[in-house]
């Protein structure tokens, strides 16, 4: 199901900004409107809208080449002479990064940055923490 969003001026900002309906629990509007001819087109680009603010370096299992295929595409890896993957790519959302990274579990593994991998290394021994031993009940 699409998203729907709209374009109006952000009263807050000034300024026109994108808007999802679907986030609005309660619209107030004026009971007049001025009618705008021309409205500026957003720039939606990649770059604009998830600005880079790092690289990410990561060596993933064959198996997983479908998934970078279809994720960032096909010149998103090298394949290595052992048939591991060399990922190489910028991302903007440090948290949506390492969500990724852990939904291939044992597959990838990070080179760098290395505060990416002491992300990962921390929530995964939380995770181990967490489920060593059995459920204890009260």
């Amino acid at each position: 199901m699409g998203k729907l969003v709209c374009i109006w001026i952000c009263l807050l900002r000034n300024d026109f900004r994108l808007f999802k309906l679907n986030r609005m629990t309660s619209i107030v509007h004026a009971n007049h409107f001025e009618k705008r001819t021309k409205i500026p087109e957003p720039d939606l680009s990649s770059k604009a809208v998830f600005p880079h603010q790092n690289r990410v370096k990561a060596i993933f299992d064959a198996s997983m080449k479908w998934h970078l295929i279809e994720t960032y595409g096909i010149d998103s890896f090298t394949e290595l002479a052992d048939g591991t993957l060399l990922f190489e790519h910028e991302y903007s959302d440090e948290d949506g990064l390492v969500s990724w990274i852990l939904s291939m579990r044992t597959q990838a593994t990070v080179i760098e940055p290395e505060a990416i991998r002491r992300k990962l290394y921390s929530i995964a021994t939380e995770v181990a923490e967490k489920y060593k031993g059995g459920m204890k009940h009260e």
